[in-house]
Formats: structure tokens, C-alpha cells, sequence
């Protein structure tokens, strides 16, 4: 028997409201604890003081990229493709930044 079969076994994920593909039966941590949300996001990012036309050909070609298969691929892994400018990014990406000067302030240190 696979853990996701065992009847005796707790689950439950951490994953986005959309996201009820793979394990249709599970529920959301946010089904077990109202208002709880927690998602992921990857990104690329250039170093500071790259000249404006080549993060702009970055952004064009990677977006490109992004439309083709392989947004299929990361659709079949569950994901979503989420494809903009730099300064999109930039904004949706705040959170985190605002996140770590939070522990960086506090001196939150791993155990």
C-alpha cells in the first residue's frame, strides 16, 4: 500500500485553491485551515546595472519561450505560467523581499 492509499494516514497539502489535479481526494491546507494560503514562484532575475535593452531581449525571448511547449510541460507539473515584464515581476515579487527584511530584522535564524 502507498501512503496515499494508507487509511490510517493524515494528509493534506499546501498548494494554491486551483490545484486539485494530482490529488483530487486531499484538501488543501487552506480547506483545514481557514485563510491559510501559501504558494511558490520561480524567476529570473539579472544582476543590478544590466543595460535596459538586454534585460528587455531577456524579457522578450524567455516570455517567447514560456509560450511555447514549455508551458505545456509546466501545466502537465501542475504550474502556471505567468508570463510579463520586468516590472511585473518586480512587483509580484515584493512580498518576499518585504518577507525577508521581516527576518533580517528580527534575527529569525534557522535551527
Amino acid at each position: 500500500m502507498n501512503m496515499s492509499e494508507a487509511a490510517s494516514c493524515t494528509r493534506s497539502r499546501s498548494a494554491p485553491r486551483h490545484v486539485r489535479r494530482f490529488f483530487p481526494d486531499v484538501p488543501t491546507v487552506g480547506e483545514i485551515v481557514p485563510g491559510y494560503e501559501a504558494s511558490a514562484w520561480n524567476g529570473l532575475a539579472a544582476p543590478r546595472n544590466t543595460p535596459a535593452p538586454i534585460v528587455e531581449r531577456l524579457n522578450r525571448e524567455i516570455n517567447a519561450g514560456l509560450r511555447s511547449q514549455v508551458k505545456a510541460q509546466l501545466a502537465n507539473l501542475g504550474g502556471t505560467v505567468i508570463a510579463g515584464s520586468s516590472a511585473d515581476f518586480a512587483s509580484s515579487s515584493r512580498p518576499s523581499r518585504e518577507v525577508g527584511k521581516v527576518v533580517r530584522t528580527a534575527g529569525i535564524k534557522p535551527e
